[in-house]
């Protein structure tokens, strides 16, 4: 039976393989992020509360403002905890392990989604291809466990919906079907709006296509619903003590996020609280690899054009909604737009059905040509992504000039992963700065990004610094250091700035 399997999936074996022995060898090149600490540690309160069965209530008093936990569940962190407690390793560099590991999960599932849609493995490797040249889902992979992790799930949820729509209903499935979205629901409170339409999206499929009887439809509903609930009011802890007005209490707060931010747009500043609302579809596509736009916008049209399309209309809901609701809501947004990586999953499962259902429809003789643009397409964010490395959630398209033409228009390195390297040139670079007592003391401008990359000799030190350096980030302050030393940059583009005080 096994051999069987390995047969059948042979090329998704050999991808993960290939995958995963990336991942360990690239996985302690990429910096401490901005987030880090903060989501290290919500996942260890947040295992605390379920350890203690409550009465560990540090959870809630970690963040400053309740919007912080009220928005996104720590279920991934506290899988996390677990593994670097029973490894007894809480580095950085393992838990960039340990995340990049866990989004393996979407590699697979967007194989499999593509392999049940088109029944080609030509096709499901192709998708596959896409997915993995996203460079920010692939540069967060490492880095970002919040954002990324919605995005693995939604998948896991695609998948499992289109085997319910092709007729997979029992009860076994049913309960996992629930529980996964309310997990889903629980990473990111904006994704709550995926269960109910597809919960409506079921309803019709069996009572009004196949005609199923209403017992059997409201039974199936009745189970989806209740795990799903349960699901994410198990694996949200603000919903174990606000059981009632919970879900309202999170969604209102959502739209009124704390974080008040300068955000670059187009060489412009703008307060994270009141961005153009053009913002996230414009980050969205001009960080998005051109094939999977072209392809994109191809799978809208011929999924609107295609009889009996119900669970692809269900894809286009799942992506288009909360587009449609951030555009009339004006939420709070910043760093781009990583709280919304997770419409990566419906946008890529659409790309493959217009990769499908093209080459469906151009002549075969057509063929060799078609490919040979996917191929390119696929070609040139990888070329970015190998030049960008470790920061390749810092890519931009042929559309604004490519990373190289957007230096002080957008966002670049905002997580900060920069001062690593900086700090590890400085580390190499120590004796042109030490002090008369042999020590090199430095000034970082955001000290918890450079400290677990500190070699001896080297220290942090406000007072007596002669070396700083910071990311190009217009919140972040500037003290006057007025001689340039050194640039960490990617396709000659500066994201770190290292001065010294004299020249």
């Amino acid at each position: 039976m096994i051999a069987r399997i390995f047969k059948q999936y042979r090329p998704l074996f050999l991808i993960v393989l290939g995958l995963i022995i990336l991942i360990f060898s690239t996985y302690s090149q990429y910096g401490k992020t901005w987030d880090e600490e903060d989501t290290i540690a919500m996942g260890d309160h947040a295992l605390s509360y379920y350890a203690s069965f409550g009465k560990d209530t540090s959870y809630f008093s970690f963040y400053p403002q309740p919007a912080f936990y009220l928005t996104r569940g720590p279920v991934i962190e506290i899988v996390r905890a677990l593994i670097t407690s029973a490894a007894h390793n809480p580095s950085t560099n393992f838990y960039h392990l340990i995340i990049a590991l866990f989004s393996v999960t979407g590699v697979i599932f967007i194989y499999l989604i593509a392999l049940d849609i088109t029944k080609k493995t030509s096709l499901a490797i192709t998708g596959t291809a896409l997915l993995l040249t996203l460079p920010r889902f692939y540069g967060d992979m490492f880095t970002n466990s919040k954002d990324i992790a919605p995005l693995y799930i939604m998948l896991i949820c695609i998948y499992l919906s289109f085997k319910f729509f092709a007729g997979k209903r029992n009860l076994w499935f049913l309960i996992l079907l629930g529980v996964l979205f309310g997990i889903k629901a629980s990473l990111r409170v904006v994704q709550i709006y995926a269960y109910p339409f597809f919960a409506l999206f079921a309803f019709i499929q069996e009572l009004w296509i196949e005609k199923k009887k209403i017992s059997t439809v409201l039974f199936h509903q009745i189970i989806l619903g209740v795990f799903y609930l349960l699901a994410l009011h198990l694996f949200q802890p603000y919903l174990l003590t606000h059981p009632i007005f919970g879900i309202k209490n999170m969604l209102l707060d959502s739209k009124k996020f704390p974080e008040v931010l300068p955000v670059l747009l187009n060489g412009k500043l703008y307060s994270s609280e009141a961005l153009p609302w053009f913002y996230l579809p414009f980050y969205m596509v001009v960080t998005t690899p051109l094939i999977m736009l072209g392809l994109f916008a191809l799978g809208n049209v011929l999924i609107l054009l295609k009889k009996n399309s119900l669970p692809y209309l269900y894809l286009l809901i799942l992506f288009w909604f909360p587009l449609f609701v951030v555009i009339v809501t004006h939420p709070t947004l910043y760093d781009a737009w990583r709280h919304f990586l997770f419409l990566y999953a419906p946008m890529s499962v659409i790309a493959i059905v217009g990769l499908w259902q093209t080459i469906l429809l151009i002549p075969k003789k057509l063929h060799v040509y078609f490919w040979g643009v996917i191929a390119i397409g696929i070609a040139l964010p990888l070329i970015s992504m190998i030049k960008l490395h470790p920061y390749e959630y810092t890519y931009f398209n042929e559309l604004v000039g490519g990373t190289r033409g957007t230096y002080n228009k957008y966002e670049l390195d905002y997580w900060g992963e920069s001062f690593k390297e900086a700090t590890e040139w400085i580390n190499i670079h120590q004796k042109q700065f030490a002090s008369k007592d042999g020590n090199t003391y430095i000034k970082p401008c955001v000290h918890m990004l450079a400290q677990p990359y500190l070699a001896p000799h080297v220290i942090i030190d406000d007072a007596l610094a002669t070396v700083y350096y910071c990311i190009n980030r217009p919140n972040l302050p500037n003290p006057g250091y007025n001689n340039l030393v050194h640039m960490i940059q990617r396709n000659g583009v500066p994201l770190n700035f290292i001065q010294t005080k004299y020249k």
